[in-house]
């Protein structure tokens, strides 16, 4: 009988049985329920009342929201990254937030892996770094367009480009895939942004030679 039962792939063990729920259940663990207003799950507040049940493991997402006291007494929940405020009610229901933090993922993803980027320039055949450009060997990564317009205005004087070649198509795909925060610089600011960067230029000489 134990070698049929053992030949057999239909026949599932009792053990078999408990050891794939608990592999379920460790899968899910971290799963979000957002239809469930269930406080004992995910209400923060009833871990220290004694005459609530013990709560089991609260939403990770909860680590992401602030409870403020309001001067009213009212409670609001701020979430961590966006800064906005959120109607919460101790034991009230939780959908809302659990919604709000689910659609603000990708912000706290670059929250939590935002560092310094150390840069390191160019450099060319006579050992110096490359042109008048300064850029700081360290940045937060955070996208400037004013910034991009003066590094774009320097490409165009140290190249001689045409200032048409801001609005070419290619271009801005190019940048837009690179960055989708870049908007398209029309060829009048470009030529603007270059007098700046000339007139900028010219009081540096002007300092340096006296």
């Amino acid at each position: 009988m134990e070698s049929q039962a053992n030949e057999n792939p239909s026949i599932v063990h009792l053990d078999d049985e408990i050891h794939l729920d608990e592999v379920e259940e460790i899968e899910n663990e971290d799963i979000i329920n957002e239809d469930t207003d269930d406080v004992d799950v995910d209400n923060p507040d009833t871990e220290d009342d004694p005459f609530m049940p013990k709560s089991r493991k609260r939403a990770s997402w909860w680590n992401d929201l602030i409870i403020l006291d309001l001067p009213n007494g009212e409670k609001k929940a701020q979430c961590k990254y966006c800064n906005v405020k959120l109607s919460y009610r101790k034991g009230g229901p939780t959908t809302h937030l659990s919604r709000h933090i689910n659609k603000n993922r990708q912000m706290r993803r670059i929250h939590e892996r935002k560092q310094s980027k150390i840069i390191f320039l160019p450099i060319d055949s006579s050992g110096e770094g490359c042109g008048t450009i300064v850029l700081p060997p360290l940045h937060d990564g955070k996208f400037d367009m004013l910034k991009m317009r003066e590094v774009a205005a320097h490409w165009i004087l140290m190249h001689e480009h045409p200032f048409s070649i801001l609005e070419e198509e290619g271009y801005n795909l190019m940048m837009k895939r690179a960055r989708p925060e870049w908007t398209k610089i029309s060829r009048n600011t470009g030529k603007s942004d270059c007098v700046k960067v000339y007139e900028q230029e010219k009081k540096k000489l002007k300092t340096l030679l006296r």
